[in-house]
């Protein structure tokens, strides 16, 4: 009896094929992109860079005075994803020189709660003398 009343209720939405919404069918078609085709875009010494730095110029000369919108959003969308990965490497390279620098600290016999204690005791005495 559910199952009846569920096909009835979502049998025109099952029966659909399945949508693929995912990332990936839009990444590898190169027709696919956030500006209609045939728009060109002036990039500016910024934008020159990114052509270059994403492999689609080998030097900001060749770079044309208007190029493609799709070109300049798939490189732009490069250059995004580059740097976010190297502020991800840079991100666990400061975690682990944190860890280490807080072993290293341990070793010498620093207490961040000492430390923390003592901070407040000379705030303390600072507050008093100002009394």
């Amino acid at each position: 009896m559910v199952v009846d009343l569920s096909l009835k209720i979502f049998g025109p939405w099952l029966k659909q094929p399945s949508r693929n919404f995912g990332i990936t069918s839009i990444l590898r078609n190169e027709s696919a992109s956030a500006a209609p085709a045939g728009h060109m875009h002036r990039p500016s010494n910024w934008d020159k860079r990114i052509l270059v730095y994403s492999g689609k110029y080998k030097n900001v000369a060749e770079v044309p005075d208007s190029v493609p919108a799709a070109v300049m959003h798939k490189a732009k969308n490069k250059w995004r994803i580059k740097v976010n990965i190297w502020m991800c490497v840079a991100c666990v390279a400061a975690c682990v020189a944190m860890v280490y620098s807080g072993k290293a600290a341990l070793g010498r016999g620093e207490v961040v709660s000492e430390r923390t204690v003592q901070h407040h005791k000379e705030l303390k005495e600072a507050r008093k003398s100002l009394e």
